[in-house]
């Protein structure tokens, strides 16, 4: 194909035929896909970046609802818990057993037991154990433990405090460092002073 342009000749101007290539040079062709190669490059890397983030968050949001529901139940109690209610430790007035890895207490004759094992927390209602992580999302980490506090090294406990660390189950993120969430209960009508 070509086209039609005026060109000059001397003093006179003629219409002269012009011949153009047709398409694109190998170097052309090259340079373009040296840049897509690039552009798509960054773009694989930017979202593998992303993915690993979007695993981490995830992961660490999973293990803090793990926890949050663990202490929520403890603290709060709940109503209609595998057909039993749950009284709230800040309600009990004595304990059976105070470990640093167990707490037990009865309450309208039924025995209550929080034991802190190797990897998990679990609920023991007359003999019957509960993994409070049912989903088995995390597990605890030696650090997780209840600790108390008597008021001028007297034998009445005031406050229990409820120290659990996690990290996820999940085998991607075995590096992942554990997350902590603590609280403490002042036990009813216990000064703590």
């Amino acid at each position: 194909m070509g086209f039609i342009k005026l060109c000059r000749e001397g003093n006179m101007h003629i219409l002269c035929f012009k011949q153009r290539k047709n398409g694109f040079t190998i170097l052309e062709i090259l340079v373009a896909l040296t840049i897509l190669v690039v552009v798509f490059s960054l773009i694989t890397l930017l979202y593998v970046r992303a993915a690993r983030t979007r695993n981490v968050i995830n992961a660490y949001n999973e293990v803090s609802e793990v926890l949050t529901q663990m202490i929520d139940l403890m603290v709060n109690g709940r109503q209609n818990f595998m057909g039993n209610n749950i009284p709230a430790l800040k309600i009990v007035s004595s304990f059976n057993t105070l470990t640093d890895k167990e707490i037990s207490f009865t309450d309208n004759g039924i025995n209550f037991q929080y034991t802190i094992t190797e990897n998990t927390l679990k609920l023991s209602i007359n003999g019957t154990e509960y993994n409070l992580d049912a989903n088995n999302k995390i597990e605890l980490q030696n650090e997780s433990k209840f600790e108390y506090y008597t008021p001028g090294g007297g034998s009445e406990i005031t406050l229990v405090k409820i120290i659990l660390s996690g990290k996820s189950t999940n085998p991607a993120m075995k590096k992942m460092n554990p997350m902590r969430i603590e609280t403490s209960v002042r036990l009813k009508n216990k000064l703590s002073f």
